[in-house]
């Protein structure tokens, strides 16, 4: 990757989804995963130019396509999510303002997840969470 300016600075923030790194539709979890490695390599090649490059990965969050994905599910679309809701645009843009602002400026190559923590995958008794 070539630079053209002379002092190059900014922030490059891509959309990516937590389907990243879960075994659900391949061709969507396969082009997130190629994203996240995107990210990471372009963080490692610009970021001592002055170039930030961060993800976000948002887990159901209220839009269009989660919409209909609730339609035809059996009813149970956070049955396997650790936060039992679904998220709202704003939170993620929220997340998004921090990444681009000066207080983020010793983040690059990070993909945050915006899914209260589905990521981590365990298996619990739900009985006993408190």
């Amino acid at each position: 990757m070539k630079l053209k300016e002379e002092n190059p600075s900014g922030e490059l923030l891509v959309m990516t989804s937590e389907s990243a790194d879960q075994a659900y539709d391949i061709p969507y979890g396969m082009t997130k995963a190629g994203l996240n490695s995107m990210i990471r390599a372009m963080s490692r090649r610009v970021y001592k130019s002055g170039i930030r490059v961060n993800g976000i990965a948002p887990g159901v969050t209220q839009s269009d396509m989660t919409k209909e994905y609730a339609d035809v599910s059996d009813g149970n679309m956070y049955r396997d999510c650790a936060s039992d809701r679904v998220f709202k645009p704003e939170e993620v843009a929220e997340v998004a303002g921090f990444l681009l602002s000066d207080a983020a400026k010793c983040i690059s190559g990070d993909i945050i997840h915006t899914n209260g923590g589905n990521h981590i995958k365990a298996f619990w008794d739900k009985s006993n969470d408190r």
